[in-house]
């Protein structure tokens, strides 16, 4: 009789947050535990980000997710497919982080917003172009034999813009 090995898989969702609060406004409501695919209803079920490159780090020699060191070995890469999802599937059990590459004109929304944990982003700005999955309750991403978890979402946000007038003798001079 062999050994069965169980692997783990990891993922969640990139969405746009369209207001900014750091809460996913997408309910369940298709009961599969997976928030803003189809059957789900909310403002933001449709806000899923395709295209948006996440990979899996190892947490650092520190052994927590955003502090710097993580990446010094580098697990996978995968990008977000049409509705903004991901996944990393066939992974050990063990420790990692998740980072989010932020897409041109995007920030990282707030982190870690609310009671429900599973409708808050979970990542967190690094200053270095991406975000990073840092929880209170659980850093780094914990994971053990057989285990899915689909709860590491990442809110963005758009850059606010600037819109600098110039004004001659109280006359907008852009105008002829």
């Amino acid at each position: 009789i062999g050994t069965v090995e169980l692997f783990a898989v990891l993922g969640d969702r990139v969405w746009l947050d369209s207001n900014a609060d750091g809460i996913h406004d997408c309910s369940d409501t298709s009961g599969d535990g997976i928030v803003g695919n189809a059957g789900d209803t909310g403002a933001e079920c449709g806000s899923g980000l395709a295209g948006v490159q996440v990979d899996l780090l190892d947490p650092g020699t520190d052994g927590a997710c955003g502090t710097g060191d993580e990446g010094l070995v580098f697990f996978d890469t995968t990008i977000s497919d049409v509705g903004g999802f991901y996944l990393f599937g066939g992974l050990n059990p063990g420790q990692y982080c998740v980072s989010v590459v932020k897409p041109v004109g995007l920030e990282c929304t707030l982190s870690n917003q609310g009671a429900d944990d599973s409708a808050d982003s979970d990542m967190v700005d690094q200053g270095n172009g991406t975000c990073q999955s840092v929880d209170g309750a659980q850093n780094p991403i914990d994971l053990f034999a057989g285990e899915t978890d689909r709860s590491w979402d990442a809110g963005l946000v758009s850059q606010p813009s600037i819109d600098i007038e110039t004004l001659t003798n109280n006359v907008d001079a852009d105008d002829p």
